[in-house]
């Protein structure tokens, strides 16, 4: 010991449990302890200390209440090993990388219902450190891979605080972008029909304007029958009249007249058909 005054570290606790390397260790801001009895390669703690999240050889995340002391969720994204998590400064995320060479950034939605659903993954690195929360560094958008998946959580779906299994945050900008372009294409939809109910209407204007025109043509036939009608009794009264050079005359103008009325019709007819 060097003197200096201080004194020298002293083991205070040796928990067991472990069978395998232990790679990374983090304190509870409430000193709750935790142990596990699986290889643990990294565990991060909620910035609220009611949260820890552990990375195992095993291929899974697993999430425990340290207030309860009970494991909340196992979460299953990796393929070979999950070797590092940590939460980002303002809790809303954690991010897990594996030996498959995959970062996984996941939304943890401590504070809504109960959920369970597939996860997206990215391609990235073994490990990724959040920037601090004031700044305004993003996330590169990455492919999304197979999916992950949460398991079912331990004991109650319901929890006290209103735990919920956690929601990558890359599926919720997909589900973003989908209802961004579902807006545009309701906006599409709304435009084309709006254009069809134009042309409908100045389809029905039109066929208004040709009924009236065909009314109009109706009436005009029935004053023409009204006077072939007429035609047809004066020539009846004269031929009961004695037959003259005078009445002939009158008969064959008559004649004439009616052919003509005749001739008038037949082109108002191809008028109204056309």
């Amino acid at each position: 010991m060097a003197d200096s005054g201080m004194r020298d570290p002293c083991l205070e606790k040796h928990f067991k449990g472990h069978k395998n390397g232990v790679t990374s260790v983090a304190f509870s801001p409430t000193m709750k302890q935790l142990d596990h009895t699986n290889s643990v390669n990294s565990i991060s703690i909620h910035n609220s200390g009611k949260y820890i999240i552990s990375a195992a050889d095993d291929n899974t995340l697993k999430i425990y209440d340290l207030i309860e002391g009970h494991q909340y969720y196992t979460l299953y994204g990796h393929k070979n090993g999950a070797t590092a998590c940590i939460f980002s400064p303002n809790g809303n995320y954690f991010a897990s990388g594996g030996g498959d060479s995959q970062v996984l950034v996941w939304k943890t939605n401590f504070d809504v219902d109960d959920v369970e659903v597939p996860a997206s993954q990215m391609h990235g690195l073994t490990a990724y450190s959040f920037p601090p929360p004031d700044s305004e560094e993003t996330l590169p958008e990455q492919e999304h891979d197979a999916p992950a998946r949460a398991s079912t959580p331990v004991g109650d779906t319901e929890h006290g605080d209103g735990a919920a299994a956690p929601i990558p945050a890359a599926q919720n900008e997909g589900w973003l972008e989908m209802l961004q372009n579902w807006d545009s294409l309701e906006n599409s939809v709304s435009r084309t029909l709006g254009n069809v109910v134009d042309q409908l209407q100045i389809v029905t204007q039109t066929m208004s304007l040709m009924e009236r025109r065909l009314a109009m043509y109706e009436d005009k036939m029935k004053q023409l029958f009204n006077k072939s009608n007429k035609i047809d009794s004066l020539e009846r009264e004269l031929m009961t009249l004695n037959t003259s050079p005078r009445i002939a005359e009158v008969l064959g103008q008559m004649n004439a007249l009616e052919q003509r009325m005749n001739t008038l019709e037949e082109r108002l007819q191809g008028s109204t058909l056309s």
